[in-house]
């Protein structure tokens, strides 16, 4: 394996499934994304600030937004220009389109009760976004 490739599956990157009211957050190492939590939006706190923190202690190399398109597609694209200026690590934007549905299909075949579905979606959102993220950032 060529050093380049071998050090972009040791990276460490953070997934975001941006909403607004939730941000399900998932993380990658290793060639393989995992959920990590949901953050809830309240007004007033900032996400920016939220962010850069989980990224300076989790040392992440990379950041990934989930962008749908759309008007939330634009909400999407200021919030990569204000994190590429507040984390210090590279930021992009990947399509998200149908995370959603396919978190919810893994997660009732996985046999989560819809309570613990409806709790984590978007951290499972996240993580299907990022894991297609890592399965084709170089196609």
């Amino acid at each position: 394996m060529r050093e380049g490739c071998r050090n972009e599956m040791e990276e460490k990157i953070l997934g975001l499934d941006y909403g607004r009211v939730r941000v399900g957050v998932a993380v990658a190492e290793g060639g393989a994304a995992r959920p990590l939590k949901v953050m809830r939006r309240v007004a007033g706190e900032n996400l920016i600030e939220e962010v850069a923190e989980l990224v300076k202690k989790g040392e992440f190399g990379k950041v990934v937004v989930g962008d749908p398109g759309g008007e939330i597609g634009k909400e999407v694209k200021g919030l990569v220009e204000k994190l590429e200026k507040a984390v210090g690590v590279l930021v992009v934007r990947w399509d998200e389109t149908m995370s959603s549905c396919e978190a919810e299909k893994m997660a009732r075949e996985a046999g989560f009760r819809m309570k613990k579905r409806r709790k984590l979606r978007d951290a499972w959102a996240a993580a299907v976004m990022l894991q297609s993220y890592l399965e084709n950032r170089d196609v």
